[in-house]
């Protein structure tokens, strides 16, 4: 098996609602792909869907809300600390919660969190020893 993954896939609890999070909010724009029952958005070589959780969790042959159903986070790399303040505070004055406010951490980054209407966590965070190139691809 090749070292990547090509999607993630969140199950959502309401597809209008986090389509406008992600298109509005986030300003990401989602793909021709897109229906009325799965949004995708094409990131650094990774494809985000929001599909509805319930549909997830039966397609994964599971229940929403099983232990094993949800529990990571979702990173967005700055290329500055300033960036990672600049963004939060952006999405903040949007209404976006955040659940941890910005703050230097033990192995040399700077990172804070927001969530999305789901809950799912995503980490803003500028990684030092993460370098990008221009397309905001880590190297």
């Amino acid at each position: 098996m090749e070292q990547r993954i090509s999607y993630i896939t969140l199950g959502v609890r309401n597809l209008k609602e986090s389509e406008n999070f992600y298109s509005n909010l986030l300003g990401w724009k989602k793909t021709e792909e897109s229906t009325g029952n799965i949004i995708f958005y094409k990131l650094n070589g990774i494809i985000l869907a929001l599909y509805p959780v319930e549909a997830l969790a039966s397609d994964a042959e599971t229940v929403p809300g099983a232990r094993c159903f949800s529990n990571f986070t979702i990173s967005y790399n700055t290329r500055t600390k300033a960036e990672v303040d600049k963004v939060i505070f952006k999405l903040e004055k949007h209404g976006v919660k955040v659940v941890r406010e910005a703050e230097t951490v033990f192995w040399g980054g700077y990172r804070g969190y927001i969530s999305d209407p789901n809950g799912f966590m995503i980490e803003i965070v500028y990684n030092p020893k993460a370098e990008m190139d221009e397309a905001g691809n880590i190297l």
